[in-house]
């Protein structure tokens, strides 16, 4: 295989795995299970540290991309609530969308 073709996929895989992290964050893992779970997959050698900015890095980019975009929603919105009790307190949690969505 030519020095190219495995820099690309060197690369592909990278990629793929730093989109892997940035998965699990938004599943609410913790960056060090996040980095424990990088190193299982894939192998890598990693801190909590490098995976946060792994993430951080790919929402930057993310931002730039998706903020310009319009989106289409309707002129009808549907809102849900349910009440949660956490410590002993009590909490109203709200679901808005567009009925379109």
């Amino acid at each position: 295989m030519e020095g190219s073709t495995l820099g690309k996929i060197i690369r592909i895989s990278e990629i793929n795995s730093k989109g892997a992290a940035a998965d699990m964050y938004f599943d609410e893992l913790s960056c060090r299970r996040m980095a424990e779970n990088m190193g299982e997959y894939f192998g890598w050698d990693t801190d909590s540290t490098a995976v946060y900015k792994w993430v951080r890095d790919l929402s930057k980019k993310a931002d730039t991309v998706l903020l310009p975009m319009k989106v289409d929603t309707g002129g009808v919105w549907v809102a849900d609530e349910v009440a949660v009790k956490v410590d002993g307190k009590n909490y109203w949690l709200f679901n808005v969308m567009d009925s379109d969505t």
